[in-house]
């Protein structure tokens, strides 16, 4: 067999080359499933908490601006207790927002890759400083397909925003007549319907790329028989040094047997 065909990858990656893959922190993960599920659940805290949202926000500004008159800026403690009551008012309307968005990044990874926590990718290694590696890795295939993955979906949003925005065009010349309220909501539903349909296609796109990562992630472990037969020797050890300890073991059964 020619040595160049001996050193193709073509045998499945072991469970010990998997384990020390993880341990590196190479894992088969798609970086859009938790994006979509991001904004899946920023479209639905918006539809369900819109209004009350919009409520204590305007109720906040609307103290803030009433308030802020009356403020002494020689009074320091009288300036850092508003500051403070102002940061706890904006904390208690934001962190009901922010901790489901949080929530559905962390199920998005750990869904995927299970949760471990490993120190070895975050060890500082000297090689990292080297320009050259980053260049490959800018100019591999792998940056290709995902400057095609960033374009597809470009094309993807800027696609159903037109469709979308088309469709309402037919509305404009109306809105001259409505209120500044109206007008808000009416931007506010053509933005929500955007952000739908660019949901659902971006599912689509996770569930491609998804598919693509495992591939890619398979590809990446495949090993060559060589690297299989080393490994074996270092689990289980070397076969002509077992089977010449099986041999002398043998010989020194028979020889207390002749004894």
């Amino acid at each position: 067999m020619p040595e160049g065909t001996a050193q193709e990858r073509t045998e499945k990656a072991t469970l010990r080359r998997r384990q020390e893959a993880r341990r590196g922190g190479k894992v088969a993960q798609s970086r859009e499933i938790p994006s979509v599920l991001i904004l899946i659940t920023v479209l639905g805290v918006f539809y369900f908490a819109g209004s009350w949202l919009f409520y204590n926000l305007s109720e906040l500004f609307s103290g803030i601006y009433h308030n802020i008159g009356s403020l002494s800026l020689n009074d320091i403690s009288d300036f850092s207790a508003f500051s403070l009551e102002i940061f706890d008012k904006l904390f208690s309307i934001l962190m009901p927002i922010f901790l489901p968005i949080i929530i559905a990044g962390v199920i998005g990874n750990v869904s995927q890759v299970g949760f471990e926590i490993h120190s070895e990718p975050m060890r500082f290694t000297p090689t990292r400083l080297n320009p050259v590696p980053g260049i490959k890795k800018f100019l591999s295939l792998k940056s290709l397909v995902e400057l095609g993955k960033s374009a597809a979906k470009l094309v993807f949003v800027g696609g159903i925003a037109y469709v979308v925005v088309k469709k309402e065009m037919e509305s404009f010349s109306s809105l001259i007549q409505k209120t500044v309220e109206d007008i808000l909501l009416f931007i506010g539903m053509v933005v929500f319907k955007i952000c739908f349909f660019v949901c659902l296609a971006l599912i689509f796109l996770a569930i491609l790329d998804y598919i693509y990562q495992r591939w890619q992630y398979e590809q990446d472990l495949k090993m060559t028989k060589q690297e299989v037969k080393d490994e074996k020797k270092q689990t289980e050890g070397d076969p002509k040094i077992k089977a010449r300890i099986r041999r002398i073991q043998l010989e020194m059964s028979q020889r207390r047997k002749m004894e």
